[in-house]
């Protein structure tokens, strides 16, 4: 796993061992980031589910103005203190759940957020909810999701999906927030 452009680009990312963890592959990751470059230039950007830090170290890399990582998992905390290392940007990580996190965040608006959760876990829907109802995110502000290829994540509700990218058996949805 490594970054894959911009000015942390060919930085290799650690992944803790086992299943806890599911790395977004380079595939899926260049077409991610292809379908929101113009977004990325000065975003403050939240990647909830962290993991490693591979999607919001990659928004760093291309020159976003900030991200917060939330994850609760503590080898991935870990793994994502290490691959920050010698990340010299403005960021912040948070280890706890993901609702916690967003309840101490609910100040704060993003313009891009990363939402990769467990699949089966059912985690998008009060995300996202939680996003909209908090009024977290910029006018123009994206949501990414990461889900499996057919899985109803059930927030068309409360964002607009505009884009939507298919790689085998995984989805990539990309959702503007409709204005109440």
């Amino acid at each position: 796993m490594r970054v894959i452009s911009g000015k942390y680009r060919g930085k290799k990312l650690l992944c803790p061992e086992g299943l806890k963890t599911r790395p977004t592959t380079d595939r899926v990751k260049e077409a991610m980031f292809g379908a929101i470059q113009f977004n990325i230039l000065n975003a403050n950007v939240l990647d909830l589910f962290a993991g490693t830090g591979a999607l919001g170290i990659e928004a760093l890399s291309r020159r976003a103005k900030s991200c917060v990582f939330v994850e609760k998992d503590r080898m991935s905390v870990d793994a994502l203190n290490k691959n920050l290392e010698k990340i010299e940007d403005d960021y912040k990580i948070i280890a706890c759940d993901y609702l916690s996190a967003l309840s101490s965040l609910n100040s704060e608006k993003f313009d891009l957020v990363f939402l990769d959760p467990p699949y089966e876990a059912g985690f998008y829907k009060n995300a996202m909810e939680f996003l909209f109802e908090n009024d977290m995110i910029e006018k123009d502000g994206i949501v990414v999701v990461e889900t499996l290829t057919g899985m109803d994540t059930k927030i068309r509700d409360t964002f607009s999906l505009y884009k939507e990218k298919k790689y085998g058996g995984i989805s990539l949805e990309f959702y503007k927030k409709e204005e109440k």
